[in-house]
C-alpha cells in the first residue's frame, strides 16, 4: 500500500484527503451476491454498461477503452446525481478492488468498492467520501440519499450478477 492511503476496514484503502474521518458525506453499502466474484467484477467495471441496470449513471463513457471497461488509470466522464463528472481510477486490483476520484461541479469524492468471495458467492462492500459544496448540499438537503442511491447501485449489481 502507498504511503498516502489509510486503511479503513479490511482491505478499503483511501487517499489520506478522502479519509472517510474528514468526510463532508459520507455513503456505505454492502450487499451479498450469490454469483462468483469474477462475474460481479465483470459487470462492475463494464462502466459503459450502468446506464442500462443502475439508473442513477447516465452518459458513461470511458475516454480509453472503446468497450466501455474500467482498468488501472482509466478516464471516465459520466453523470450522476444531475452533476457532470470526470473520473479517474485509482486503485485497481482484478476481481477485488476498484477505487475511483470524481471531480465535477463542486464536488470532490472517492469512491470505492470491495469483493470478497463469500460461501457460494461475493460480499460487495463500496463506499464513497465527498467533500465540497455540492457534497454539504447533499448531506443537508437528504442526508439518506447518497446512501439510497448506491442501495440501488448494488441491488442493480446483484440482480444482474444473480440473472
Amino acid at each position: 500500500m502507498q504511503d498516502d492511503m489509510i486503511l479503513q476496514g479490511p482491505g478499503l484503502s483511501w487517499p489520506a484527503q478522502f479519509s472517510p474521518g474528514n468526510a463532508e458525506l459520507f455513503s456505505h453499502n454492502e450487499i451479498f451476491i450469490k454469483a462468483p466474484r469474477a462475474t460481479v467484477w465483470w459487470h462492475l467495471i463494464a462502466a459503459g454498461k450502468w446506464p442500462q441496470w443502475y439508473s442513477n449513471a447516465v452518459n458513461v463513457r470511458v475516454l480509453n477503452s472503446v468497450a466501455g471497461l474500467l482498468a488501472s488509470g482509466s478516464r471516465f466522464r459520466w453523470s450522476t446525481f444531475g452533476i457532470d463528472v470526470e473520473s479517474r481510477v485509482h486503485e485497481f486490483v482484478p476481481e477485488s478492488r476498484i477505487g475511483w476520484h470524481g471531480d465535477g461541479g463542486g464536488l470532490n469524492s472517492y469512491h470505492v468498492w470491495l469483493l470478497m468471495d463469500k460461501g457460494p458467492g461475493c460480499h460487495v462492500v463500496t463506499q464513497m467520501v465527498g467533500k465540497g459544496p455540492i457534497a454539504r448540499a447533499l448531506r443537508d438537503l437528504d442526508p439518506q440519499a447518497i446512501d439510497m442511491s448506491h442501495d440501488l447501485w448494488i441491488r442493480g449489481l446483484k440482480l444482474l450478477s444473480e440473472g
